[in-house]
């Protein structure tokens, strides 16, 4: 073959090699433009997924911190609210800020995910508030506990404390002056331990003139006989105690309860059992026939109020750790084993409270178990081996093994018209 054939045959391969070249960078470039057509709507929604995960994220985050914060506030867990709460939940992140302004709590959660923030405004509103200091708080007309009777707690009475027979109180037994003339007695036993005060060490006994007791703290009085210790002088005579529940308080559950449904009549609860609140009844309330009365709101009653037969009263389940309240303007008489609870978490108790001025405003014969028992206009009687957690009247006398068992958290309490607990949530709301 002479060199011009080669020299052709050379070339055309050459060309065929650009033209296969071509063809084949042709292709590719469309099977990339195919793959990018393809892929990049796949990498956009992935990131569109993993933005709103992460949005998502950060809202959970936000609602958790403020329902921490609102539990915080319910449990009176928040002592300085300049300071943020930080919440971490599983590397996510939550910023909480509540302000407290005449009792309306405003709390501003904020959750935060790589850079992704959502923001909850939440807005409070506190119940009424009461606070229960003492298991036993009697007023001008005294205390008297006989019959081998307990107080698992602290007693303050404005008037004398007449206790013997091996009574036993397991905090302090302080009693104010009824006058400034009329002074105060503990005890009146006519042996060192017909009233046994204090625990381990710790519980005082104060008061003008103090007979019978044996005290685990100090004895402060004027006069003494008969006691454990001397008397020690250095205090002049306690200052009266004013009741926790106010007449503000009073009317604000009569209004709770008058706000929705009036029922004209006798009301009664038999077997069948009743849920019922907020309510005001008109009449009286019979709650007997072994019937279970389930206080969903403040129940107000004109007239008397009898438990009987087995009856009961419980809390709906939605007042959480705070209180309900059943409130009378005639007499309570709780007996035939009737028994009263919370709404089944712990530290929720009913509050049952008259402001008859009868001898026999609140009358429990039975033992009514998780209750704060309320006559301070007349008077309250314990007897036959009851108990309740807190008592407070005019005048008020345990016998027959009757005891009281306080529970510290009554301290700082929240009683609702409503099943929020002690607090409403007024407003819910996402800002950002």
């Amino acid at each position: 073959m002479n060199y011009f054939l080669r020299k052709n045959i050379n070339h055309d391969n050459w060309n065929r090699g650009q033209a296969i070249l071509v063809v084949v960078m042709f292709c590719t470039s469309i099977l990339l433009t195919i793959i990018l057509g393809i892929v990049d709507p796949i990498v956009n929604e992935l990131r569109l997924t993993s933005d709103l995960l992460r949005s998502k994220a950060s809202l959970y985050a936000a609602d958790s911190g403020s329902e921490d914060a609102v539990f915080r506030v319910k449990r009176n867990m928040i002592t300085n609210y300049a300071v943020p709460i930080y919440l971490n939940i599983n590397g996510f992140t939550a910023t909480t800020t509540v302000s407290n302004t005449n009792g309306t709590k405003t709390i501003d959660a904020v959750g935060s995910v790589n850079n992704n923030f959502r923001k909850i405004h939440t807005v409070i509103v506190a119940g009424v508030g009461v606070d229960f200091f003492y298991g036993v708080l009697s007023g001008i007309g005294g205390f008297s506990i006989t019959g081998g009777g307990t107080v698992n707690g602290n007693v303050y009475s404005n008037g004398s404390v007449t206790a013997d027979n091996g009574v036993t109180v397991t905090g302090s037994v302080i009693a104010a002056n009824l006058s400034t003339s009329t002074f105060s007695t503990i005890g009146g036993g006519t042996y060192v331990g017909s009233l046994n005060v204090g625990t381990s060490g710790v519980g005082d006994v104060w008061g003008h003139t103090v007979k019978g007791v044996s005290a685990q703290g100090t004895i402060y009085c004027q006069t003494g006989t008969t006691n454990n210790k001397a008397c020690n002088t250095s205090r002049a005579d306690p200052p009266a105690q004013d009741f926790s529940i106010t007449d503000e308080n009073i009317a604000t559950w009569k209004a709770d309860g008058s706000a929705s449904t009036t029922y004209n009549g006798n009301y009664h609860v038999d077997y069948r059992g009743a849920t019922i609140g907020p309510m005001k009844i008109n009449g009286n309330l019979l709650v007997d026939g072994g019937g279970l009365l389930t206080l969903a709101g403040t129940i107000y009653v004109t007239g008397t109020v009898t438990f009987s037969g087995g009856g009961d009263l419980a809390l709906a389940p939605g007042y959480g750790s705070g209180g309900g309240v059943l409130i009378s303007d005639g007499i309570m008489n709780l007996g035939g084993s009737a028994s009263f609870a919370g709404s089944g978490t712990a530290g929720s108790y009913p509050l049952l409270i008259t402001t008859s001025n009868s001898s026999s405003a609140l009358t429990v014969n039975g033992s009514v178990g998780a209750v704060v028992l309320v006559a301070q206009n007349g008077t309250l009687h314990l007897s036959g081996g009851t108990s309740a957690r807190s008592l407070s009247a005019k005048q008020i006398i345990i016998d027959g093994g009757g005891s009281v068992t306080y529970d510290s958290g009554l301290a700082n309490y929240n009683f609702s018209s409503g099943p929020s607990g002690g607090w409403n949530i007024t407003s819910w709301k996402e800002v950002q």
